[in-house]
């Protein structure tokens, strides 16, 4: 033992009363022996090895030859004692004693009873608490004795016992994960089911397991294709580069069949190529998927083609380039869906966007157009601030993603995102904790991670976090991480995170390298990332007036042009900061009602960034000045609307009993302008009972009448919300 390599750290702490006594008591053994210097980690590593024996680590030392002792010849002494002394032990072991633990060790978790049925044991199996088998080097000694025949006949066994038994599928499938291939149809069945279980909790390593085995087995072409594109689904988190593997097996040796189910499994596997954002391989990959493929399948794959393409900076070098253009207005879901965002991203025609985008979502119920190009729509509508109808369609495909693992990351982002479109930190951040728990950051390709972390950023930023935001933004992004898209959102976030400091110097060279790659892209809308007017602001606190002022113009041309009431409102606000005439300051006001919800009292994140920056470059502009102290922060403010405050919409009678929703606050406006329940119903997608519903809610928790108190309530901020536009 004395050769083997210095060990890595511990997979597990020790945190019993017991071992840190031992662990006391070590120390003292270790100084008698000329051991010095020992940390906490190096203890525990030591006790680790020892199992938890104290009395392992006194043989130990006494085995050693040199004085002080190495670190290394302990290590490797207590394992060689900690070995000969579990020998001994097992040597002593009755043949069901034996048995017993064989079967433990070798099978893992299993139930009582089969562990009974398998050592011959009537009356239960007997508990040898001194060995525990879950300890791999318990578990080697105990199997040591066993060559592979045995090994492989006491797990046929044990998966017989189980199906004759009828134990659950999880517990057959796991006994048939280590045995040999050519069992009969119901093994198949087990695994696959047992797969599908340890899915839906979550125990993707034990589901890959079960799934690797099931295709050890004959099963026919559509059934192989439907589990090879299972098991990299469940490999995404932990094997990513296993998983793109996985899907790009199901394009290549899903062949040419026309029938309905190999074009879903294939469509399918194209559809995850994208899930981590390796865009150039995935691109290449459905590329010659495309040229293989025929009829509607190839115009989805074009789709996804496209979806892969527009994440790449457009100076990559395109080897496929002889792949067709999308139409403007594709005849398939995912085609609209592709187009709706890419029209959406040059911000000239909001209407168009907006139908492309609905009619890539509003499909039938049997609909199966993939992830992305649905991902591409509803991120459309957020640009086009359709907030609540692109809430709602996430959470309906959230709901369908539930069991889905890493899939269910980038939805989950989306809707981080429009949260803070909406103000609603604690929800985008409730989301982004739970996308990075689906698939880590050291899953992303280094393309895809700067997105998650621009958002994280700007969410620390808007909270009041600003150190927060800094740490996020120091951690190194690996190689590769700057072609993609997502790399100008990370510049938007740094150069927000350097104004916020105080920094307006550092963040002007940022926000310029980020609105050359917007414009090189063709991401024209302000309502993506309004870099000219952030750089404004920039300019302005660094005494270039001149700069700030051509800024400001081209995205004021730009927000109007597209259209919607936020994208104006956020550049006219960012201009009335900077602006020293007269009426700035009345300007900088009115856009604030307009951004700022009426009844919740909620910023858009955007809002609260400009908010944080001004005072912290030193602006000392009128407009700034009346901006900063005459508006509380968003926190302030909804404390204000919870007491019934003169920044909180009128609550008549004083009985209101909370905050409307997205969706609440969308049905009452359309309400307070005189639309009847069917009409609501027809332009928000939702049914007139979900109408009459949310409007149920929302008297109730205004302490109003009915419609024709809530027209008043409401209706201050429509006339502002004019004056403005």
């Amino acid at each position: 033992m004395t050769g083997a390599p210095r060990p890595g750290p511990w997979p597990r702490t020790l945190a019993s009363a017991g071992v840190r006594a031992a662990l006391e008591r070590w120390r003292l053994a270790l100084a008698e022996a000329g051991v010095v210097a020992v940390d906490g980690p190096a203890e525990a590593r030591l006790a680790e090895a020892a199992g938890g024996d104290p009395a392992v680590l006194s043989a130990a030392v006494r085995r050693c030859a040199r004085h002080p002792i190495d670190l290394d010849e302990l290590d490797a002494a207590i394992r060689e004692v900690r070995r000969d002394r579990l020998m001994a032990l097992v040597a002593g072991l009755t043949a069901a004693q034996l048995r017993e633990l064989r079967v433990r060790a070798l099978l893992g978790p299993a139930p009582e009873a089969l562990v009974a049925r398998l050592t011959g044991d009537p009356t239960g199996p007997v508990v040898l608490a001194d060995l525990d088998v879950e300890d791999p080097v318990v578990a080697e000694v105990v199997l040591g004795g066993m060559d592979g025949k045995e090994r492989a006949a006491l797990r046929r066994q044990a998966a017989e016992t189980a199906h004759a038994e009828r134990l659950p599928a999880g517990t057959v499938g796991r006994m048939l994960t280590g045995t040999e291939p050519g069992w009969p149809a119901w093994a198949l069945d087990a695994l696959l089911h047992g797969a599908a279980e340890a899915r839906a909790a979550h125990r993707w390593a034990e589901a890959a397991a079960m799934y690797e085995r099931a295709l050890e087995e004959e099963m026919d072409p559509a059934r192989r294709l439907a589990t090879v594109v299972a098991l990299g689904e469940v490999q995404l988190c932990h094997a990513p580069d296993a998983a793109d593997r996985r899907f790009a097996e199901v394009l290549h040796g899903g062949g040419t069949d026309g029938t309905a189910g190999a074009r879903g499994w294939r469509l399918r596997a194209a559809d995850r190529l994208l899930v981590r954002g390796d865009d150039g391989p995935a691109r290449r990959e459905l590329a010659a998927a495309y040229r293989r493929a025929a009829g509607t399948e190839r115009a989805t794959l074009l789709a996804l083609y496209w979806t892969a393409t527009a994440r790449l900076l457009p100076t990559t070098q395109l080897a496929d380039a002889d792949l067709p253009p999308l139409d403007d207005e594709p005849a398939d879901a995912a085609g609209q869906g592709v187009v709706a965002w890419r029209t959406a991203l040059a911000g000239t025609d909001l209407a168009a966007t907006r139908r492309r985008a609905f009619a890539a979502l509003d499909r039938p119920a049997d609909d199966t157009t993939p992830l992305w190009p649905r991902l591409a729509a509803m991120r459309a509508l957020l640009l086009a601030e359709e907030l609540d109808a692109a809430e709602a369609r996430l959470h309906t495909l959230l709901a369908l993603l539930r069991g889905a693992g890493a899939v269910a990351a980038a939805p989950l982002l989306l809707r981080a995102e429009l949260y803070l479109r909406v103000g609603r930190l604690e929800d985008a951040e409730r989301d982004l904790g739970d996308a990075r728990a689906r698939l880590p950051d050291d899953s992303w390709h280094p393309a895809g991670l700067p997105r998650i972390r621009a958002l994280q950023a700007v969410l620390h930023l808007a909270a009041g976090r600003p150190h927060q935001a800094a740490a996020v933004l120091r951690a190194p992004v690996p190689a590769g991480a700057t072609v993609g898209t997502a790399w100008t959102e990370l510049l938007y976030a740094r150069a927000a995170t350097e104004a916020a400091a105080g920094r307006p110097g550092a963040a002007l060279p940022l926000l310029r390298e980020c609105g050359r790659r917007c414009l090189a892209a063709g991401h024209l809308n302000p309502a993506l990332l309004p870099w000219r007017s952030l750089a404004a602001l920039c300019a302005h606190a660094a005494g270039d007036a001149a700069e700030a002022a051509g800024l400001v113009g081209p995205e004021r041309s730009a927000a109007e042009r597209w259209g919607t009431p936020r994208a104006v409102a956020t550049t006219v606000l960012r201009t009335a900061l900077i602006d020293g005439r007269a009426d700035a300051a009345a300007r900088a006001g009115r856009a604030m009602t307009l951004l700022r919800d009426p009844v919740t009292g909620r910023w858009p994140a955007e809002t609260s960034l400009a908010l944080r920056i001004v005072p912290a470059t030193g602006d000392r502009s009128a407009a700034a000045t009346a901006v900063v102290s005459g508006v509380e922060g968003p926190r302030t403010a909804r404390r204000r609307n919870q007491s019934g405050g003169a920044a909180a919409v009128a609550r008549p009678g004083g009985a209101g009993s909370g905050e409307l929703s997205e969706a609440q606050r969308r049905v009452a406006e359309l309400a307070a302008g005189g639309l009847p329940n069917a009409a609501i119903a027809e332009t928000l997608s939702i049914t007139k009972r979900t109408v009459e519903l949310h409007l149920s809610n929302v008297y109730r928790k205004l302490g109003i009448a009915g419609r024709a108190q809530l027209a008043g309530v409401l209706s201050s901020a429509a006339a502002q919300h004019s004056s403005l536009c």
